[in-house]
Order: C-alpha cells, then structure tokens, then sequence
C-alpha cells in the first residue's frame, strides 16, 4: 500500500483524473450496496412466500443473498423492488442526488456518462420505490383543497360524456 501511495506523484494529470473516477466509482457503489442492506436488514423476508425461514446463501454482485427454508427460493435486497435488474450500482447515488435537483433527463444522462433512456427508465423506477410504502398514521392537523385533475378520455371506448357529433 505504501508502495502505492509513494508511486501517486509519478502519475501524470489525466491518469490521477482516472484513477480519482475510479475510486468515487466505487465508493459510490458501496454506498449504494450499503443503503440496500441497511433497508433489507429491517423487512427480512421472502418475497415469494413471505416466510422468514431464511439463510444466508453467498454473495453476488456485492449483495448478500439469502435462502428461503419454505420455498426454496433464493433472493437478495432489491428482488421486488423497482430496483432490481438495475445495473451500474455506482451511478444510483448520482441518480438519486439528480432527482432531488430536479435535473433534466438530458442533463442527469450527462452528468452520468448514460443513455437519456437509461437516466428515463432509473427516473421511473426510483419514483416507482416510495409507492411501494405505505403511509402511516396521520396525527395531528391534516387540512385538504379542493383539486382538479384534466381527465382525458382520448383512446377510451367508454366516453364520460355524450359524445358531439
């Protein structure tokens, strides 16, 4: 390590650049890794058959994976989710500080090197996750308005209304 740490004035700008990527890449991906366990540690139980007869079953992708005693089944912290199937964990941080901006899809997909239908489809799927909670009870004073929502009918066999022709 010392031997690594003393080599760092003989790199040139582009490749301390490349090396400084590098390792925010990965710092970011065990962020990520670490919020995912931290929440799974919390619900634990099978997705499929909600058992919690579980073990630990190795490790992929930086994930613990686990065992379902009951149905056999094996599964890791983001199987359910909207999140799962998800490549490129290092970028997810990046994503999330993106829709808390509230960057444009063209700007997130520049600011993290991806496709403007990637930084689409993370934007859905990370919305789609607070769904997924349910609300607990209110206390204290709720106040409600009246709101109006524009409801389309365009495409739809069954018109709300009569129809002008």
């Amino acid at each position: 390590m010392t031997r690594l740490i003393h080599s760092l004035p003989q790199l040139t700008h582009h490749q301390r650049q490349q090396l400084a990527s590098s390792l925010q890449a990965l710092l970011d991906h065990s962020q990520a890794i670490a919020v995912v366990e931290a929440h799974s540690d919390v619900c634990r139980a099978c997705p499929h058959c909600n058992s919690s007869l579980l073990v630990k079953n190795g490790s992929a992708n930086g994930l613990q994976r686990f065992k379902c005693r009951h149905c056999a089944r094996t599964f890791n912290a983001l199987t359910g989710t909207p999140l799962a199937r998800l490549h490129l964990r290092d970028k997810w941080m990046g994503q999330a500080q993106a829709l808390g901006e509230g960057l444009s899809l063209n700007q997130v997909a520049r600011r993290l090197g991806v496709a403007q239908s990637t930084a689409l489809r993370w934007r859905h799927r990370f919305l789609a996750c607070p769904s997924n909670q349910q609300a607990g009870q209110l206390v204290g004073i709720a106040e409600a308005d009246e709101s109006y929502f524009l409801v389309s009918c365009k495409g739809q066999r069954g018109l709300l209304r009569r129809p002008r022709r």
